[in-house]
C-alpha cells in the first residue's frame, strides 16, 4: 500500500514538472517557420464565362420562341456542342412566304424587261421614220431652190417640223433608256432584298440550334414566370439568357475581406484554399483583387467587408461553379523567423514590451500576428526564457 502511494506521488510531480516544462517553453524566444492568415469564405466561379442567349434573329419570325430541346444543368459540354434547339416554325412559314413573293417579283422583273425591249424597239423604229422624213423633206427643199420664194418657205417649215420630230424620237429614246435603266434596277432590288431575306431566315434556323462557343459545364438559369431552371416547352424573348457556359479550367473564388484585416492584405498573396465538401485538401490560390470601396457584410450589418477574388493556381475537375470555400490568404510568411507568444507582449502608448526578467521590461519592434504568435524584429537570443506580460495591461495581438 505504501509503495501504492509513492507510486502516485511520483506520477504526480512528474505530470507537473511535463506541464512546468510546457508553459515555460511557450514563454521564450522561438524561432522557424512563421506565418500569419486571415481565413474568410468564399464561393467559387469561373474566370471566363459565356451567356447563352436567345439568339437576335429579329422581331420579323416573331417575338416569343419554344425551346424543343435543351441539356441537362449540369451537364458538360465541348465547343460546337449543341445546348438548346428553339422551334423552327416561324422562320419556316416566313421562308415559304418569302420565297412565294421572289416567284412572283422576278415575273415581274422579267415582264418589265420584255417590255422596256419592245418599247425601246418601237421608239426606234419612230425614229427611223423620222430620219427618214428628215432626209426628204431636206431633199425636197434642195429641190425647190429654183421655185418661188413662197413654195420655198412652205418646205422650208416643213422641213423644221421633221427636224423638231426626229430630235423628239431621239429624245424619247435617252428618256426611255433612262426611264428603263431605274425600272429594271428598282426592280431587280426588290428581287435581291427578297433574296437577301432568305438568305438570312436560312442563317437564323442555323441560329435557332444554340450550341456552346466554349468548352465548359451547362448552367440553365432560372425562368422569372416558374421560378424554376429553363426546361423544354418555355418561351423566351429574343436576346434573353437562359444559360451560362462556365470554363472550369480556370476558377476564381469570390470572397469579402473585413475591414479590420484590410491593412494586412495586398494584391499577390498566397491563398490555401479548401472546399468545404473536402477540407483535407489544398488548392493553390492567389489574391488577384481587392475592392477599394467598403460595404455592409450582410443587410443592415455594421461589419463592413471589401470584395476580393482569388485565382486557383492549378486546375482541378473537382473544383465547380458554386461550391463553397474557406481561404486561407497568408500575410506573414517567414523562415528563420524569431516570435513570441502574444501573452508575452505588453502594448503600452504605442509600444510593444517583453519581460526578460520579472518586472523588467524591454521594448521589441514587432511585425504580423496570428492567433498565438508575434513576430518579433528585432535580434533576441532564441530560447530566451520570458515572463508573462502583466495582464492588467493590453497584449499585443
Amino acid at each position: 500500500m505504501e509503495k501504492i502511494k509513492i507510486l502516485l506521488l511520483a506520477g504526480m510531480l512528474f505530470l507537473i514538472s511535463c506541464n512546468t516544462q510546457s508553459k515555460d517553453s511557450e514563454f521564450e524566444v522561438k524561432k522557424g517557420y512563421f506565418k500569419a492568415s486571415v481565413i474568410e469564405s468564399g464561393e467559387l466561379q469561373a474566370i471566363n464565362a459565356v451567356s447563352i442567349n436567345m439568339p437576335p434573329i429579329g422581331f420579323r419570325y416573331g417575338w416569343q420562341f419554344k425551346i424543343i430541346d435543351l441539356v441537362e444543368n449540369g451537364t458538360i459540354v465541348t465547343a460546337g456542342e449543341n445546348i438548346a434547339k428553339i422551334d423552327q416554325a416561324s422562320v419556316r412559314k416566313r421562308i415559304i412566304d418569302l420565297e412565294t413573293h421572289l416567284n412572283l417579283e422576278d415575273a415581274n422583273l422579267n415582264k418589265l424587261i420584255i417590255q422596256q425591249s419592245n418599247k425601246k424597239r418601237s421608239l426606234e423604229t419612230s425614229l427611223e421614220e423620222e430620219q427618214a422624213n428628215f432626209e426628204l423633206k431636206k431633199l425636197e427643199v434642195e429641190t425647190f431652190k429654183f421655185e418661188s420664194p413662197q413654195k420655198q418657205n412652205v418646205k422650208k417649215l416643213e422641213f423644221e417640223q421633221v427636224k423638231i420630230n426626229k430630235e423628239k424620237a431621239i429624245r424619247n429614246i435617252q428618256r426611255q433608256k433612262i426611264i428603263r435603266k431605274n425600272q429594271i434596277m428598282i426592280q431587280t432590288m426588290k428581287v435581291d432584298q427578297i433574296k437577301l431575306n432568305i438568305k438570312e431566315a436560312n442563317k437564323a434556323i442555323k441560329q435557332l440550334d444554340i450550341i456552346s462557343p466554349i468548352n465548359g459545364i451547362v448552367q440553365l438559369k432560372r425562368n422569372r414566370r416558374t421560378n424554376q431552371n429553363y426546361k423544354i416547352g418555355d418561351e423566351m424573348h429574343l436576346g434573353q439568357s437562359f444559360a451560362l457556359v462556365p470554363d472550369i479550367n480556370f476558377m476564381k473564388v469570390k470572397t469579402s475581406i473585413n475591414e479590420m484585416d484590410y491593412k494586412k492584405i495586398k494584391i499577390g498573396q498566397k491563398v490555401n484554399v479548401r472546399l468545404d465538401a473536402l477540407p483535407s485538401v489544398i488548392f493553390k490560390g492567389e489574391l488577384c483583387l481587392l475592392g477599394k470601396l467598403s460595404k455592409p457584410k450582410e443587410r443592415d450589418s455594421k461589419i463592413k467587408v471589401f470584395d476580393a477574388e482569388i485565382t486557383i493556381l492549378n486546375n482541378d475537375e473537382r473544383l465547380k461553379p458554386g461550391m463553397t470555400v474557406s481561404c486561407e490568404i497568408i500575410y506573414a510568411d517567414h523562415e528563420n523567423a524569431l516570435y513570441v507568444n502574444n501573452d508575452c507582449l505588453l502594448r503600452e502608448n504605442g509600444k510593444y514590451y517583453i519581460f526578460p526578467k520579472k518586472n523588467k521590461k524591454q521594448e521589441v519592434h514587432v511585425g504580423f500576428s496570428n492567433n498565438k504568435y508575434t513576430h518579433i524584429l528585432d535580434d533576441l537570443e532564441k530560447g530566451q526564457n520570458l515572463y508573462q506580460a502583466n495582464r492588467g495591461n493590453e497584449p499585443a495581438i
